[in-house]
């Protein structure tokens, strides 16, 4: 608390057990809602809002008492085509075999 701290009154009552909290909220925990079932799924591809998303999936995966799915896609173009250059050009070899 902004540089003050207050200790606890010898004579508080302490009400429960904090770790029965968990217990508790864990054995009251309703089934998830069938279309959740398969878990959570998360796109990753290294950048900042990702990593964002990552910790944001890994916490409802955590709540929800689900799986987690990390999606990462790889790009098979060269950097190239995305710095501006032209695209690569596919040629058909013909097949001679026959």
């Amino acid at each position: 608390m902004a540089g003050y701290e207050y200790s606890e009154p010898a004579d508080r009552k302490q009400v429960a057990d904090p770790s029965s909290d968990l217990q508790a909220a864990e054995e009251t925990r309703h089934a998830c809602d069938p279309a959740f079932r398969h878990g959570v799924v998360v796109g990753f591809d290294g950048s900042t809002s990702s990593e964002r998303a990552l910790a944001y999936a890994i916490g409802m995966a955590l709540r929800s008492g689900s799986g987690l799915i990390i999606v990462h896609v790889a790009n098979r173009l060269p950097t190239t085509v995305w710095a501006g250059c032209e695209p690569p050009v596919f040629v058909d070899v013909p097949d001679h075999r026959t």
